[in-house]
C-alpha cells in the first residue's frame, strides 16, 4: 500500500482515490443530470477515475502555482470530454460551465460541514485533503447540494418566466401620465360590462399620486359619492368574478388612452378602465399592475 506523508497526516493512496472516484463520479452524474445531456455509467466512471489519479499524481510530482491552474483546467476538459462525448461545441461549453459550477457548489457545501463539524483539513500542493472525513458527511454534502442547486435552479426558471409577462405600460388620464410595470395575466378576461373596455387593475399606490384627496377618501370608504366633475364622469363600478365564483364590485376610471409596452410592438388602447386595489399586487414589487387578455 502506498503511503504519501503531508506533513504530520498519512495519507493512503488507495483511500484517496476511492474519495476522489466517488466525489468526481457525483459531480459527473449531477452534471448530467442538470445540463439534460445523455450518458453512459462507464465513460462516468472511466473520466472519475482519471480524475481521481490526477489526485494522486499531484501528490507525488510537485507543480508550480501556474502549472497547477493550467492543468486543472485541462483536467476538467478531458474528465467532460471522456464522460459525455460532446460534438457540438455550444453543449460542450455549457456543460463544462455546469461541471465548474457544480464542483464549486458540492466544494463550499462539504468543507462548510467541515468546518461545522471541526473535521481536520491539511493543504499540500495545490489540493486539500480531509482527514477521517465520514462517508455519510459526504453523503450529506452531495444531497444537501442537489437539494439547493434543484431548488435554485426552479426559483431562477420560475423567475425568469414571469419576467417574460411583466410588460410596461403607459397610462393617460385626466392630465396625468405615468409609467409603470404591469403583469399579463392570462385568465383575467376583465372588462366593463357596458363599454367592453378592457380592465387595468392598479395598486393603491398609483391611485394615490393621482387622486385627489377628497376622491381617494371616497374610494376608500367605498361609498362612492363623488363630487369632483372630472373624476365623476370618468367613475366606473366594474362586476368581478373569481375562480371560486365569489363576486364583487370594484371601483375603476376611464383613462384617456394606454400603451403595452411588448417586446416587437407596441398596443395601444383608446381608452381604459383603471381599477382600484387596496392591497399589493406583488410581494417584491416588480409589478403594480395587471392586464389580462382583453388588453392584448
Amino acid at each position: 500500500m502506498d503511503v504519501v506523508e503531508v506533513y504530520s497526516l498519512t495519507i493512503y493512496a488507495d483511500q484517496m482515490f476511492l474519495e476522489n472516484f466517488i466525489m468526481n463520479f457525483l459531480i459527473l452524474y449531477m452534471t448530467a443530470v442538470f445540463s439534460r445531456i445523455e450518458y453512459k455509467w462507464c465513460r462516468v466512471a472511466l473520466s472519475s477515475a482519471v480524475g481521481a489519479l490526477y489526485v494522486i499524481f499531484s501528490y507525488v510530482f510537485y507543480f508550480y502555482d501556474f502549472q497547477r491552474i493550467l492543468w486543472k483546467i485541462l483536467l476538467s476538459v478531458v474528465l467532460v470530454v471522456i464522460a459525455f462525448r460532446l460534438k457540438h461545441i455550444k453543449v460542450f461549453v455549457r456543460t463544462l460551465l455546469c461541471f465548474y459550477a457544480i464542483t464549486f457548489f458540492i466544494g463550499g457545501v462539504s468543507f462548510g460541514l467541515s468546518f461545522m463539524f471541526n473535521i481536520y483539513t491539511v493543504q499540500a500542493n495545490g489540493i486539500i485533503y480531509v482527514s477521517d472525513f465520514p462517508v455519510v458527511l459526504v453523503a450529506g454534502a452531495v444531497l444537501l447540494s442537489m437539494m439547493l442547486i434543484r431548488y435554485l435552479m426552479m426559483f431562477w426558471k420560475n423567475r425568469a418566466n414571469m419576467e417574460q409577462f411583466i410588460y410596461p405600460i403607459e397610462v393617460f388620464i385626466a392630465g396625468h401620465q405615468f409609467k409603470v410595470n404591469a403583469f399579463f395575466d392570462s385568465g383575467n378576461s376583465v372588462t366593463e360590462p357596458l363599454s367592453d373596455y378592457p380592465v387595468i387593475f392598479l395598486e393603491k399606490s398609483v391611485f394615490e399620486k393621482i387622486l385627489p384627496t377628497n376622491v381617494m377618501e371616497e374610494i376608500e370608504r367605498k361609498t362612492y359619492f363623488i363630487e369632483d366633475n372630472t373624476w365623476k364622469r370618468r367613475f366606473r363600478l366594474i362586476p368581478i368574478s373569481t375562480v371560486n365564483n365569489e363576486k364583487s364590485i370594484m371601483a375603476g376610471f376611464k383613462s384617456d388612452k394606454a400603451i403595452v409596452y411588448l417586446p416587437e410592438e407596441e398596443k395601444k388602447l383608446e381608452h381604459a378602465i383603471l381599477v382600484y386595489c387596496e392591497g399589493r399586487l406583488s410581494k417584491n414589487g416588480e409589478y403594480v399592475a395587471l392586464i389580462g387578455r382583453k388588453t392584448l
